[in-house]
């Protein structure tokens, strides 16, 4: 496209924000629709006419939004590609370049890993280890960003968001677990080498994308946990660890009334 065609493109996009906000609440709706309905036709997810934000001008906000709304659901072979090969994974991979690697841990084991080095608890030795905590009890998601600076030293990040909060709760350097640093702080430092900049807004929408996929593996956590108390039934700390599992809601009373019936009768033995 050449840059003529671009300037007006540009110009009819601002366009439809101005026309648009007559009609619509706030702007950052506006802005936020925009910015999908851009994806949806770089993604070639929808074709023709409607690809032309002229068009949309024309038909008004409310058919336009309408539009978005039946069209953004959709997903092209490669993001389902993508979407299928995360299920099978311990990890998911949002982001991997030369600078920079941002990732969501499903398991301790990619928590350790994608966290070696620091001081997060989600990445310590495995009897220090809070991973299971975080995830399964509290149900707070980490994305750590590992970036690397001009000279080749590795810089990690980590921000906590709580799905029942819905909303961001913690951000640390590598060498910080207790404190948070300010949200302008972490965006600069994980934004500083890399290529691309990422946003708040981006990393909500990380989250939303592979909500299901974040739940599953919480579901594979607590079954994992399950088994190792069903199959320890004669060591205390794991019959405690049944019950905090059934305290946080993570498993019914019938699976945790079953563990102490196994316990009373290894007991009795």
């Amino acid at each position: 496209m050449k840059l003529f065609e671009l300037n007006q493109l540009d110009e009819s996009f601002k366009d439809a924000k101005r026309i648009f906000l007559k009609d619509a609440e706030a702007e950052d709706e506006v802005l936020d629709y925009i910015d999908t309905f851009k994806e949806l036709s770089s993604k070639n997810i929808i074709a023709d006419r409607n690809k032309d934000i002229g068009y949309w001008i024309k038909r008004g906000w409310h058919s336009f939004k309408d539009f978005v709304d039946e069209n953004k659901t959709k997903f092209t072979k490669t993001d389902i590609k993508k979407r299928r090969a995360v299920m099978d994974s311990d990890e998911i991979i949002i982001e991997q370049s030369e600078n920079r690697t941002i990732v969501i841990p499903l398991t301790m084991n990619a928590a350790c890993k994608w966290g070696k080095h620091t001081d997060w608890c989600i990445s310590a030795v495995k009897e220090e280890n809070d991973f299971f905590m975080y995830l399964a009890f509290d149900k707070a998601v980490s994305i750590v960003f590992v970036t690397k600076d001009f000279d080749g030293n590795t810089h990690r990040h980590v921000a906590v968001f709580s799905l029942p909060f819905n909303k961001f709760i913690q951000f640390h350097r590598e060498a910080q677990d207790e404190e948070n640093i300010p949200v302008v702080d972490f965006l600069q430092e994980v934004n500083y080498y890399a290529d691309s900049e990422v946003t708040l807004k981006d990393m909500r929408e990380w989250i939303s994308e592979y909500e299901r996929e974040i739940y599953r593996s919480i579901e594979l956590l607590v079954n994992e946990k399950k088994e190792a108390i069903e199959q320890n039934i004669n060591d205390i700390d794991y019959i405690e660890k049944a019950e905090s599992l059934m305290n946080e809601g993570l498993v019914d009373y019938e699976w945790y009334a079953m563990i102490l019936s196994k316990r009373a009768r290894y007991i009795q033995q």
